[in-house]
């Protein structure tokens, strides 16, 4: 998280003698670029408080840093106007609790002043595809609205998601009624070991939660269920939505992203006391999901047999 040069300033004018003593004479880093480092990899932010407020929001009786005003919401153009989406990073957009957006658009307003809204260059169901908005649009709905049919098992909505890509890549006929009887497709060794191999290129980046999980992928992965799928989907939800909008990704690759954090989450969960998740592990799932992390990872790291098999 970065900030502007200028911050120094309001953050020397903090009286921080009686705010917190060891705050005073706080200076941040300076990147290369010449803006300043707010926190960076495995670091929690210096300005909270014991109860993890903001202490110069507390202070100020305000916001003043666009990062941390904007936060938990991003924004993005589309030709139907601003899209807003919620990062699962904060523990009640997580849980589905405050003020729904729909309800606080002067808050947004102002927000959305100091924010970087994306602005997509086209949109693509699947690599090379272009399609208009408007089914653009349509398709990303179905799939989160499948992601959210809480009567079927989590792992089964994640199938009739693939389902849907595939048809609409193929012309086939649209039915999730046909698809929910559909038995379970046998997993080939080589998408085995494309899954196996880009979750220990993502056990193997160096975040303090993922170091904790250990980097063997227990064969009985595919055993497990979600034990708190509500708060799972919200995530993989936000992936999807917000992904689209943050690269030139298309709805197929996104989705390929959704599938890889829910087998995070299963490691997290085996690893896990009882198989609930702490709310460290929750806050990384979620960054995982919101960062460019994943982004990197395409481009620059993906196994061989993951790109071939998943594109």
């Amino acid at each position: 998280i970065t900030l502007p040069p200028e911050a120094q300033l309001l953050i020397d004018a903090v009286p921080w003698d009686s705010v917190q003593p060891r705050l005073v004479g706080t200076r941040l880093p300076v990147r290369g670029d010449g803006k300043l480092q707010l926190k960076t990899l495995n670091e929690s932010c210096r300005f909270l408080g014991s109860q993890r407020q903001c202490l110069v929001h507390q202070t100020l009786g305000r916001q003043p840093f666009g990062p941390c005003s904007v936060f938990p919401f991003s924004f993005a153009h589309t030709p139907d106007g601003v899209s807003v989406a919620m990062s699962p990073i904060c523990g009640a957009v997580r849980r589905g609790i405050g003020i729904a957006p729909l309800h606080r658009e002067a808050d947004l307003r102002e927000r959305l002043v100091q924010s970087e809204a994306r602005r997509a260059d086209g949109f693509r169901v699947a690599p090379g595809k272009h399609v208009a908005w408007e089914n653009f649009r349509d398709i990303e709905k179905a799939l989160c609205e499948l992601l959210a049919e809480g009567a079927v098992p989590l792992r089964k909505r994640l199938y009739l998601c693939t389902r849907l890509l595939a048809s609409l890549r193929d012309g086939e006929p649209l039915d999730t009624a046909v698809w929910l009887q559909e038995s379970a497709v046998p997993i080939t060794a080589e998408l085995r070991e494309a899954l196996r191999g880009m979750l220990a290129r993502v056990l193997a980046w160096d975040r303090d939660a993922l170091r904790t999980l250990g980097s063997v992928v227990p064969p009985t992965l595919a055993d497990v269920e979600a034990l708190e799928p509500d708060v799972l989907v919200r995530i993989l939800q936000n992936t999807l939505f917000s992904k689209v909008y943050s690269y030139p990704f298309d709805l197929t690759t996104a989705f390929n992203f959704v599938i890889v954090l829910y087998l995070v989450a299963l490691l997290m969960q085996k690893a896990a006391s009882e198989g609930v998740l702490s709310d460290v592990m929750w806050q990384e799932l979620g960054s995982l999901g919101v960062h460019g992390l994943l982004k990197s990872l395409l481009h620059e790291g993906v196994p061989d047999g993951f790109r071939a098999t998943f594109g």
